[in-house]
């Protein structure tokens, strides 16, 4: 849908027509929109209702669409380094603007193929090198900008990368240098 609305202004999306040996997979990563409602959803569940038992908690996580978010990025993250390590194929990530679900995806795929990403030290040029240097809006993704708040370009994205890499380090603990205080 995104990439169709993208078309119609005028923006559009790569063809496999321009590259050899190749195929396009639209993943259903949901924009920033999308994300901040689901945060809001799971925050305001969170703090409206005392959850005092864990299946009532995960309800809130459910119908906030969170973790449905996650599943999506890990999924899509599986998928580029099964390209990469076992096709040995090269894998282009375009987004509509290229500075969030980008970030997410290049970073965690770089995290799983290459262990020095998941060292401290390369767990920081990793987030320095995919989402500061390359221009991540984290004070717009913050609401905060030179010109004062602007709630409409918030969005959790960098904190959904660090659930993601959460969740990585929660399957194989021993793989990563840094622990969730990190995080």
């Amino acid at each position: 849908i995104n990439a169709q609305a993208n078309k119609a202004v005028g923006k559009g999306f790569e063809s496999s027509l321009c590259y050899e040996n190749t195929r396009i997979m639209f993943m259903g990563i949901p924009n920033i929109h999308v994300v901040r409602k689901s945060y809001e959803v799971m925050l305001e569940e969170s703090t409206n209702h005392c959850h005092s038992d864990y299946l009532s908690w995960l309800r809130v996580l459910e119908t906030s669409g969170w973790v449905s978010h996650i599943h999506k990025i890990l999924a899509a993250v599986v998928r580029m380094v099964h390209c990469m390590a076992v096709e040995n194929l090269s894998v282009m990530v375009h987004c509509s603007d290229g500075w969030d679900r980008t970030a997410q995806l290049t970073s965690l795929s770089m995290m799983l193929m290459d262990r020095h990403y998941r060292t401290l030290q390369g767990f920081m040029v990793l987030v320095d090198k995919e989402w500061i240097s390359f221009g991540h809006q984290f004070g717009a993704r913050h609401a905060w900008t030179n010109h004062g708040w602007k709630d409409q370009e918030r969005s959790p994205i960098f904190m959904q990368f660090l659930d993601c890499v959460h969740q990585c380090m929660h399957q194989c603990p021993s793989n990563y240098e840094f622990n969730e205080d990190l995080l």
